[in-house]
């Protein structure tokens, strides 16, 4: 599970965080037009999601900004 508290490693790609959030954020669309809300990929989506944000604003790259989905 991912913790706040733990270091997290600046080596890690920007752009390929990037590219993670758009996907995911495509992907939390398609599911909400298929109107599965609340199945375990729709859930598991939205937990990679917020846990890639919350790695972003701690890396102080918080650049990309989400609409509430």
């Amino acid at each position: 599970m991912f913790c706040c508290s733990r270091p997290v490693k600046k080596d890690m790609d920007v752009e390929i965080l990037r590219n993670e959030l758009i996907y995911l954020k495509d992907q939390i669309k398609v599911l909400n037009n298929a109107m599965v809300k609340n199945t375990d990929k729709s859930m598991e989506l939205k937990f990679k999601l917020n846990k890639l944000l919350r790695l972003q604003y701690y890396r102080g790259e918080s650049k990309v900004y989400w609409n509430s989905y």
